[in-house]
């Protein structure tokens, strides 16, 4: 059975129940290795999830990071089912303004599920140099 190692704390319950959502839908096992902060490491946006104890890093074990995400992207229908929830799934691609290439999960909460309707966003970031720090969606 597919699991979730944390080296790092993720203290957000709903963030937790879809990294458990994303290993049992991909079948395989997923490294987080940043959650909770109490700092803004180099790249990071002032406005982090991480620093509101509501995101986490990780890797998809034994398959790209571009895989997984074009993975997750290809079943988001699978994946809708915390229907009080809006996620974020970032690619931060190997050209990436953040530490090293990486999945982000974040979890919006009830605010912005109310805004936009529960679901997922998308989005990539670094996947050229000319991406570096520039944020799209992918659709």
């Amino acid at each position: 059975m597919p699991r979730v190692t944390y080296l790092k704390p993720v203290s957000d319950t709903s963030l937790k129940l879809f990294l458990d959502r994303i290993a049992m839908l991909l079948g395989t096992n997923l490294t987080v290795h940043s959650g909770d902060r109490e700092h803004q490491p180099k790249g990071s946006p002032s406005k982090s999830l991480h620093l509101k104890h509501r995101a986490a890093d990780f890797h998809v074990v034994g398959v790209p990071d571009r895989l997984a995400f074009d993975r997750l992207r290809s079943q988001r229908n699978q994946l809708n089912e915390l229907p009080a929830n809006r996620f974020q799934l970032i690619y931060h691609g190997p050209h990436t303004e953040t530490e090293a290439e990486h999945l982000h999960i974040g979890d919006y909460a009830l605010i912005k599920a109310v805004v936009l309707g529960p679901g997922i966003t998308f989005l990539l970031e670094g996947t050229t140099a000319d991406a570096k720090g520039r944020y799209t969606v992918a659709i």
